[in-house]
């Protein structure tokens, strides 16, 4: 098939491109400059340029699709809220929309696992509600949309990853190096006892073939490699990671908070999220090392040390 794919020059999106096209699919990526067209070109992935500030360069791709990938994010600027990016994102599937109505082509749109908020002493499952606080409400919003779309005869899947890792990248990831670097120590909230969920991003990657292969429509699935991570845990080989031999660094979650924003909350939640969903119905196994191995003695070592 040929796939029409935004992001495919970001972590999540430059791993679907490689398992997509050693699939035998032909993956066209959207390309805002000429540097992320060259950087397609040169790992032989069409190019479809565009913008996702720029509707109809959407729509003809998903027009000349014969599915959709999504895994694009806005480029967020020192004005934007959360608020302004949930806007942006609805835009987007309004004219991805556009593209697909009636055709019951695919389109697989990603999410993130949190849109459950703080999961507390619980494991949930995609049949658990979001986080209801204001903040999420364009989150939610987006979500809802994607699932009504299959009465508009679009074949939607939501695909809800966890804290993603892998190739010495991902934007959490890299932004805790960050913090530990400007710290001196990986950073975690007060005693470093929440649990959290992660996924190597090449084991994402096919889950979004198996999606592409297999989801029934209007279905959602979370993208989570157990077992889960004690924050406490992770702060430390984040330190080994930043080169700051396993040094870590507790501070309080006000703090966090008013320091961080919404990075807080890989730090301060719990964030315990089942994929038996995605294990069941599409038979995904993830088989990639843990994000402690891939910090302390894999990619991030390679890239940062």
């Amino acid at each position: 098939m040929n796939i029409f794919l935004t992001g495919a020059t970001g972590t999540i999106g430059s791993a679907v491109a490689d398992v997509l096209k050693q699939s035998g699919h032909t993956v066209i990526g959207l390309a805002r400059s000429d540097e992320s067209a060259a950087r397609l070109i040169e790992r032989g992935i069409e190019v479809h340029r565009g913008d996702l500030l720029d509707p109809t360069t959407l729509t003809t791709g998903a027009r000349q699709a014969d599915a959709v990938i999504h895994t694009a994010q806005p480029q967020p600027t020192p004005d934007m809220d959360f608020a302004a990016l949930s806007a942006i994102a609805n835009d987007t599937l309004t004219v991805l929309f556009d593209g697909l109505r009636g055709s019951n082509k695919r389109l697989i749109i990603t999410s993130g696992t949190g849109a459950y908020g703080d999961t507390g002493a619980d494991i949930v499952d995609e049949d658990s509600p979001l986080d209801q606080s204001p903040m999420m409400e364009g989150f939610r919003h987006m979500e809802q949309r994607v699932l009504n779309a299959v009465s508009e005869q679009i074949h939607t899947t939501i695909i809800r990853p966890s804290v993603v890792y892998g190739r010495g990248g991902s934007g959490p990831v890299l932004g805790m190096i960050g913090i530990a670097q400007q710290f001196g120590g990986g950073v975690y909230v007060n005693a470093g006892d929440k649990l959290t969920s992660t996924v190597h991003v090449d084991d994402l990657a096919n889950l979004y073939l198996l999606a592409l292969e297999k989801a029934p429509a209007g279905q959602v699935f979370n993208g989570v490699a157990e077992p889960f991570v004690l924050v406490k845990d992770l702060a430390e080989a984040i330190s080994y990671a930043a080169g700051l031999d396993g040094k870590t660094v507790s501070i309080p979650a006000e703090e966090a908070w008013q320091k961080f924003g919404f990075m807080a909350h890989f730090l301060a939640d719990h964030m315990r999220v089942s994929a038996n969903k995605a294990r069941r119905i599409l038979g995904w196994t993830p088989v990639q090392p843990s994000i402690l191995d891939d910090l302390t003695r894999g990619s991030y070592q390679q890239v940062h040390s």
